[in-house]
């Protein structure tokens, strides 16, 4: 979908291809959304020619496992402008308010899974990922 420095279209012009692996989890998959994000907003800003920068401009290949999977169908699935449909921003907030339809609760589930039942719980986990991505951008400048 390439507007980045990768063209998504094969290798670079020093022979690499970029390659984004997405790990699977259930709900804790909104742990991968938030770094997505961040990344996104910082390829954003670097990208003075691309504004609306996406996750697959600057990749060339994307795979996940389980809710990997979901990640990358939603970060490369093309809009009617092939563009991708989804900011990786969208999939934090789709988490949220799909995790209990995707992500049903069983009674074998032991009790750590039931921690995210909890919305709070949920933008718990969010917030402190968040100050670990702001505490690593604070410590790269």
């Amino acid at each position: 979908m390439g507007n980045g420095s990768s063209s998504g279209l094969g290798p670079d012009d020093e022979g690499f291809e970029t390659i984004l692996s997405i790990d699977g989890g259930g709900v804790r998959g909104i742990v991968p959304s938030v770094v997505l994000t961040a990344l996104e907003a910082k390829l954003q800003k670097l990208d003075v020619d691309n504004k609306d920068a996406r996750i697959a401009d600057y990749f060339d290949f994307v795979a996940g496992t389980s809710t990997g999977g979901l990640m990358t169908a939603m970060l490369t699935t093309p809009n009617a402008e092939k563009r991708p449909a989804f900011a990786a921003k969208d999939i934090v907030q789709f988490y949220l308010d799909k995790s209990q339809l995707i992500f049903p609760q069983t009674t074998e589930q032991d009790e750590e899974d039931e921690l995210f039942d909890d919305e709070a719980a949920i933008k718990s986990v969010l917030d402190e990922a968040r100050n670990q991505i702001q505490q690593y951008n604070n410590e790269m400048r």
